[in-house]
């Protein structure tokens, strides 16, 4: 992994507020953020766009760009082997990335990825010895 790579994963980590064993696609979905090969595409095809019309400004070019990116990330996301409980939960990256209210948090986090304080997450790491609710001792 290059630093650019285990830089923009860290960012994606501390953005949804995630433990440091969530995959690296689903820290990317939490946090919205367009995964590094997608934005190096997208610049790519931008300058390459600019650069051989003479009409379409750079702020013109983006947004097929971005769209194009959006759905190659939607493709990924779809066959990525990691991060299915997130994918359960947030299937379509569309809503996700248009959202104009609300914050990630540790608890939606923990929702949304299934990394979290859950006694079955807890007890996989050796944190905690039943994987059963305290309460009425069924599995969570």
């Amino acid at each position: 992994m290059s630093g650019v790579a285990r830089t923009h994963r860290l960012c994606a980590t501390r953005i949804s507020c995630a433990f440091r064993t969530i995959s690296e696609e689903a820290a990317l979905v939490i946090a919205g953020l367009v995964p590094e090969q997608e934005l190096l595409r997208e610049a790519v095809e931008v300058e390459d766009t600019v650069t051989t019309t003479d009409n379409q400004t750079r702020r013109e070019a983006r947004r097929p760009a971005r769209e194009k990116s959006i759905s190659r990330w939607q493709e990924r996301w779809d066959s990525a082997t990691s991060g299915r409980w997130t994918h359960d939960r947030i299937p379509v990256l569309s809503p996700c990335l248009e959202r104009r209210n609300g914050q990630v948090d540790f608890y939606l986090t923990q929702n949304s990825s299934g990394h979290g304080c859950f006694r079955s997450y807890l007890k996989k790491y050796g944190n905690d010895t039943s994987d059963g609710c305290p309460y009425c001792g069924s599995g969570i």
